[in-house]
């Protein structure tokens, strides 16, 4: 979503999770992804930080799906507004040229 710094790439409950920490503390989420960062790397708004996971349920299967969560002092925010201006990509591999699992 914006320019900051990871915090958190790993899996939370079996879920791959990476988290960014922008300018002035919000922090975002994106699952399931599994991380093409390290912690502590500095990100751009619109770099690559990771690989959806097929993880099933709800938007499973081969295509999957992101849920994108933000948070700041006061609780969990609607992300939304920070992607009025986005330009979300999805970048498709041909069948067998994926990684297992992505």
């Amino acid at each position: 979503m914006a320019a900051g710094r990871v915090t958190f790439a790993g899996q939370v409950a079996g879920i791959p999770v990476v988290s960014v920490t922008h300018a002035g503390g919000p922090r975002s989420t994106y699952e399931p992804v599994t991380a093409t960062v390290s912690v502590g790397d500095q990100v751009v708004a619109g770099q690559r930080i990771g690989l959806v996971a097929a993880m099933g349920g709800h938007c499973g299967g081969e295509v999957g799906c992101v849920h994108v969560g933000l948070r700041d002092s006061h609780g969990y925010r609607d992300p939304t507004p920070l992607l009025s201006n986005a330009l979300l990509k999805t970048l498709r591999h041909r069948r067998g040229d994926a990684p297992a699992g992505t």
